[in-house]
């Protein structure tokens, strides 16, 4: 993905396009200069609910007033009765197994409502929220998600 990325999408002389592979929950940006964006796209389930937590709260850290956070994820209301266990601290299901790119992984989900909250608190406004269904278009994954995307904005320190 990181690759892909690199190929389709160049920036301008006076704003590079970078993208880097990194562990979120222990990564510095290079620069101290604040970021633009911080795509965070189906890539917070498989790490606890408090490493989420945090996490966001250091993308704020890392961007600039008004910069852009989009997130991907699948929201605990959509798992069935039984997956995982409900979590109420954190208002998430925690080890739900998944099937993901062939392997069975464990997983957490949080509610829509909690991850509003937690944006919230981190510095965050949501300014778009959009879910649908996916299928993916290969015949051994064949099974149907939901997705939801956030695009958030950070506010202005006061």
């Amino acid at each position: 993905m990181v690759r892909i990325a690199r190929e389709q999408v160049h920036g301008t002389e006076a704003c590079p396009a970078t993208f880097e592979k990194a562990d979120m929950r222990t990564y510095e940006p290079p620069s101290p200069d604040p970021l633009d964006a911080v795509f965070a796209v189906f890539s917070l389930f498989q790490i606890s609910p408090g490493d989420t937590y945090a996490i966001v709260f250091r993308f704020g850290e890392w961007l600039r007033p008004g910069g852009i956070l989009v997130l991907g994820f699948t929201p605990s209301s959509v798992l069935q009765e039984g997956q995982g266990i409900y979590d109420s601290f954190w208002d998430c299901v925690r080890d739900v197994e998944k099937s993901w790119m062939t392997r069975v992984t464990r997983e957490s989900f949080l509610s829509e409502e909690r991850w509003r909250e937690v944006l919230g608190q981190a510095g965050f406004s949501v300014e778009v929220e959009r879910t649908f269904r996916f299928v993916p278009n290969d015949e051994q994954h064949r099974c149907e998600e939901v997705h939801s995307l956030i695009r958030a904005r950070k506010m202005e320190a006061d």
